[in-house]
């Protein structure tokens, strides 16, 4: 395995390992941000758009090297599902 701007790719082109980084740093994100979720004063409207804005944004960093699998997308889905 190589890096590439903290990316990292198997020589095959696979991602994995980097999808798997990105989700645990966007659920630390998710974690930091539990007052948000639990609030009352907040509609649900504006709790997904701040989950939008902050929490998926982090997901998708780097991902221009990555190459597209279902595992990944998967992967992916299935966080944000959860999340929600």
């Amino acid at each position: 395995m190589g890096s590439l701007s903290n990316t990292w790719v198997a020589s095959q082109g696979g991602a994995y390992k980097d999808v798997v980084t990105r989700i645990g740093k966007a659920i630390a994100i998710f974690l930091m941000l539990k007052n948000i979720w639990k609030s009352g004063e907040l509609t649900v409207r504006k709790k997904i758009m701040s989950f939008n804005a902050i929490v998926k944004s982090v997901l998708p960093y780097g991902c221009e090297v990555w190459r597209t699998t279902k595992i990944n997308q998967q992967k992916i889905q299935i966080f944000v599902s959860r999340c929600l």
